[in-house]
């Protein structure tokens, strides 16, 4: 209890919600921006933190400069763009949202446990979200139909529940050595896997997919013909062979029939409305860049030049996103950026690091990229800015405690 007292008043927490309250925010019915009052509350207690604590590693100066001149790049591109009204609202966002969403983890975490706690809280709130939601997943049975927050916040939902699964799967469950923790993250597990199939969102669960699979083929070793599995992996396999019962029941009871729906028509001739209407912003997309290539656009331009409006609208691919709108120079600081956690991650895999907390993380980054490149936008998909630099502390918070017990050691 005390564990979860500490979680819930902390700035990892704080952050967390601030991360993740935009899918849900509307249905709290709050007279005053939660992401606002959250952010506050991240900021002070980063404050305090450093009142106490004044210390932030050098190592962390050029990831977060590099992550500045991104944003500072996106901002420029307000200057040129045809679309005032729509690069005013973006430009803010980028500023109010997206920027402290990438910059704050570099000041919250500044030792492992801060990244634990936040690894937590992301768990913490996406049980909350499940629970409160489980009784309209059980009662979706009656009808085909989406499941979300409020009037059908679906996609918010089956994100935050997929980030939520993320850490239980693959660093809380995979971590624990205690009988009774895991019997209590399978339960977990099997609520937030009924939630997400539930919702009707394909691309969290393909995400998921993607991970599980990754995750079990890097995991077996062929040596002399012969098959090994890594011990660490082996508790996920028990997991998925709890899955399989639990889940193969409720689908003969009629539940997720919305997406087997979705991805049936996916998979059909010209994969539906959806897919149909992406693969055509993608191909307006390249032709948009192809007017601008070097400098882009200009930031909010895509709305004004896909429909002719001053609505603030998107391709759909962060990628695309940015080649339309910030050109060439946009991709480039973007793939700075990858660059950095490629990095950090072959020095971590070099030094032959390895914590499943640290894989949680590799993850939850390359979930949000993944949902990136077919929802969204850059604000909308700042979860995916929060990852690099959640990651990127992870890394390097592991290399300074390898490289002081190698300095003991001498």
């Amino acid at each position: 209890m005390r564990k979860f007292y500490h979680t819930v008043i902390s700035a990892e927490f704080f952050f967390a919600v601030f991360l993740f309250v935009g899918y849900f925010k509307e249905v709290v019915n709050f007279p005053i921006d939660l992401a606002a009052v959250f952010l506050a509350f991240t900021i002070l207690a980063v404050l305090k933190r450093l009142y106490f604590l004044p210390h932030i590693s050098k190592v962390y100066f050029l990831p977060v400069g590099l992550i500045l001149l991104f944003m500072m790049y996106l901002i420029f591109g307000y200057f040129y763009s045809p679309n005032i009204i729509a690069a005013q609202e973006k430009v803010l966002k980028i500023i109010v949202l997206t920027i402290p969403a990438a910059i704050l983890p570099f000041f919250i975490l500044n030792k492992k446990e801060n990244v634990r706690r936040l690894a937590d809280s992301i768990v913490v709130i996406s049980a909350f979200s499940a629970l409160a939601i489980l009784p309209v997943a059980i009662n979706s049975i009656s009808g085909v139909g989406f499941v979300g927050y409020g009037d059908g916040n679906y996609q918010g939902l089956a994100r935050l529940t997929g980030a939520g699964l993320v850490f239980l799967a693959f660093y809380h469950f995979n971590e624990t050595k205690r009988s009774s923790d895991r019997i209590g993250y399978s339960i977990l597990i099997l609520i937030f896997s009924f939630v997400l199939l539930s919702t009707g969102s394909r691309m969290p669960i393909i995400a998921l997919g993607i991970l599980v699979i990754y995750y079990l083929a890097t995991s077996i070793k062929v040596f002399k013909h012969s098959l090994y599995m890594k011990k660490e992996v082996k508790p996920i396999i028990g997991l998925l062979i709890l899955l399989v019962p639990f889940l193969t029941v409720a689908i003969n009871k009629g539940y997720f029939s919305t997406v087997f729906n979705r991805f049936e028509i996916l998979f059909s001739d010209g994969g539906g409305t959806s897919a149909a209407e992406r693969v055509h912003r993608f191909d307006s997309s390249l032709s948009m860049w192809g007017d601008r290539p070097i400098a882009g656009n200009g930031t909010g331009s895509f709305g004004y030049l896909y429909n002719g409006t001053n609505q603030n609208d998107y391709p759909h691919n962060i990628v695309l996103e940015l080649l339309v709108e910030n050109g060439l120079i946009g991709l480039i600081l973007f793939i700075f950026l990858i660059t950095q956690v490629l990095y950090f991650l072959i020095k971590v895999k070099s030094q032959k690091l390895y914590s499943p907390l640290l894989t949680a993380c590799v993850f939850f980054l390359v979930y949000f990229f993944i949902n990136a490149m077919v929802s969204g936008d850059i604000n909308s998909n700042r979860m995916f800015f929060a990852s690099i630099s959640i990651l990127l502390t992870s890394c390097i918070l592991m290399l300074d405690r390898n490289k002081e017990k190698i300095s003991k050691t001498y």
